[in-house]
């Protein structure tokens, strides 16, 4: 399978980064302008394991800044074409190709268009900051460290230290003339219509990878070759569109002997993270194996054993996500491995008992079987503090990862009264109760299938905590489960997408499962592209926030997933909806706008949204696998 070139993305990460292009390799990626230039502004830089190696990069040749033509990016590169000399009568065609893998490589293709010999000159400009991703997300200045730039040998070398952390950069050119403690500058010479190719390398220094980098074109293809041909329901650019996503955010975990594990999202999630990984697992796993094996086996080695109350560890806990930046490992951070989500250990669990029934090597799911009964463990110890049967999680902003939510959700302003007010934890979310319900079950299902324990009094838990879910959380009157339970464990009596997960999970009582689907599809939940975190009529209803009335493709999948597990008819034209929505701009983002499809015909891009986003990458998927024949259907009806 190969992707089709696309006219290039424009990033909007912040609002000084208009009209630039974000590549992505691993723990890996670069925002780079679509003129090819690194600019000092905003986000921009090439950045390796959360750190920014370079902050401004550029090339001028013969004194001039590239006049673009072309700019064309397909996942983890980038080529822009220019000319220098006089716009009517140009005397140099110059392409800029920008390749990351485990260094940024650039090749600078020069073609002289002209019948007479020339000498080009050429000036390259390089800086760095080494500012942590953090910082460079809060708009704060980097703090101090010792900063050194200069040359060694042939090539121009960026150091930074500060205490124990050291990062750098080594900028390498084919035949330097001259090195600089901020550029190269080399000279050229083309005889009449000659092309030449100057070749250079931005190769990290002193990172020790948790992941190599599983990137570069030979890589990529190579996982995209096994992968199925495009449903007749998924259209085909879109299709593709996820796969080559998926691909670009790739990683070898270096501590195990499975190699792939993937990235939540570029830029800011360039990390493992447990929740994204897992629901990314679960979208791929009816097509391959292999993804969800590495995940598993990645966080499994990962699992908590202690408590930590600096890094939420604690016997049995999934992590959330794995950092190296400078940040998490000051005095105030909170470490590499950070431990602060309720829903990733339940999912831990239900993605193994998924990929077994999905065809895993019987003996690969019974290594990971010790670390799935420690997960249980967690769940009906740890993660039921207060002994009432619910998982939840304090509702305080813990640390310098400022997580006052630990679910999906984990923006602190998500879970919201109907009135608008936000809840006041411990937080049980509706979902999470869902997702327990579920890896409850299939762990009772793992342990008579492998003979490792007596699966009765899991698949007694597991139905009664189905009836307590039922009794604390349905609302009649609203057709709905509620948000979440609050401190006080009443219902945050609030119509939410969360709801819409019990349909996916199978926990949803069956007789209520179609007035929900029914409730989940009304204008004020429904926008015609995906449904909305939120419902409309709620005073705190926003449809450019994070969680409080955008659509995250991701959640409408798995609820039109569910709707068809309960066989509702609204199940075909949600997913179609969505697949709507992918169609326009040929790949679904993180999230985007709430706005109804009444009022806006596309929908409206949310500001910072990452783009690839892993489970964003997996949601045609996991549509197609759950609804392919139902969708054929729907799609010839609106012919």
């Amino acid at each position: 399978m190969t992707e089709r070139p696309s006219s290039y993305h424009v990033d909007h990460s912040t609002p000084a980064d208009h009209d630039t292009v974000t590549l992505s390799a691993g723990t890996s990626f670069a925002i780079v302008g679509t003129d090819g230039a690194i600019r000092a502004t905003g986000a921009q830089g090439y950045y390796v394991d959360d750190t920014r190696l370079v902050s401004e990069w550029s090339v001028r040749i013969d004194g001039s800044a590239l006049r673009v033509v072309e700019t064309c990016c397909v996942g983890a590169t980038l080529d822009v074409t220019g000319t220098i000399g006089d716009p009517t009568r140009p005397t140099l065609l110059v392409d800029l190709r920008y390749t990351l893998t485990d260094q940024l490589t650039v090749d600078l293709v020069l073609e002289n268009l002209t019948a007479a010999d020339t000498e080009v000159s050429i000036d390259l400009r390089v800086s760095a900051d080494f500012a942590d991703l953090f910082e460079v997300k809060r708009g704060v200045r980097p703090r101090g460290g010792l900063v050194a730039f200069g040359a060694v040998e042939d090539d121009l070398v960026l150091r930074y230290q500060n205490r124990g952390f050291r990062r750098g950069v080594k900028i390498h050119v084919d035949r330097p003339d001259e090195v600089f403690r901020d550029g190269i500058h080399l000279v050229e010479h083309l005889g009449p219509h000659a092309t030449s190719t100057v070749q250079v390398r931005a190769t990290p220094l002193t990172v020790q990878h948790p992941y190599g980098v599983l990137s570069g074109v030979e890589h990529q293809h190579a996982w995209l070759r096994r992968t199925p041909p495009a449903p007749a329901s998924i259209p085909a650019l879109v299709w593709q569109r996820s796969w080559s996503d998926l691909s670009t955010l790739l990683m070898r975990d270096a501590h195990e002997p499975h190699p792939i594990v993937v990235a939540a999202g570029s830029p800011w999630f360039m990390a493992l993270f447990g929740r994204d990984s897992l629901i990314t697992s679960l979208e791929t796993l009816p097509y391959r194996t292999d993804l969800a094996v590495g995940v598993l086996q990645a966080l499994a080695l990962r699992q908590g054993l202690v408590d930590d109350p600096v890094t939420l560890e604690q016997p049995g806990r999934i992590p959330h996500e794995v950092r190296r930046g400078e940040a998490v490992r000051r005095p105030d951070g909170w470490g590499a491995t950070f431990y602060g989500t309720v829903d990733a250990t339940p999912l831990f669990v239900l993605t193994v008992a998924e990929a077994w029934r999905n065809g895993t090597d019987p003996h690969v799911v019974a290594a990971l079987l010790p670390a799935a009964e420690r997960a249980v463990d967690w769940i009906l110890g740890p993660g039921d503090p207060d002994g009432d049967g619910f998982v939840e999680y304090p509702g305080t902003v813990h640390g310098h990862a400022g997580l006052a939510n630990q679910a999906w959700k984990d923006s602190d302003d998500a879970i919201r009264h109907p009135d608008g007010s936000i809840a006041q934890g411990p937080i049980a979310t509706v979902e999470v109760q869902a997702y327990c319900h579920a890896a409850l079950g299939a762990m009772a299902d793992l342990r008579e299938e492998f003979g490792t324990g007596d699966p009765g009094p899991l698949r007694q838990r597991a139905a009664a905590l189905a009836d307590a879910i039922d009794e604390r959380f349905w609302l009649d009157d609203d057709d709905c489960y509620a948000l979440a339970l609050d401190g006080d464990e009443r219902p945050v009596r609030t119509v939410a997408s969360n709801a819409g997960h019990l349909l996916f999970t199978g926990t949803a009582a069956p007789h209520r499962a179609a007035r929900l689907a029914d409730r989940l599809m009304e204008d004020d939940m429904f926008t015609g592209f995906g449904i909305r975190t939120l419902n409309a009529r709620n005073p705190a209803y926003n449809p450019l926030s994070y969680h409080c009335g955008s659509v995250w493709p991701h959640d409408t999948a798995i609820i039109a997933a569910g709707m068809h597990r309960y066989g509702s008819p609204h199940a075909a034209t949600l997913a179609g909806a969505l697949l709507d929505a992918a169609d326009h701009e040929g790949r679904l983002p993180e999230l985007f706008g709430g706005f109804s499809r009444e009022r806006r015909d596309r929908p409206v891009p949310y500001p910072t949204s990452c783009s690839p986003q892993a489970w964003a990458a997996g949601a045609p998927l996991l549509l197609a696998a759950h609804l392919d024949a139902h969708l054929d259907a729907h799609l010839d009806a609106s012919r």
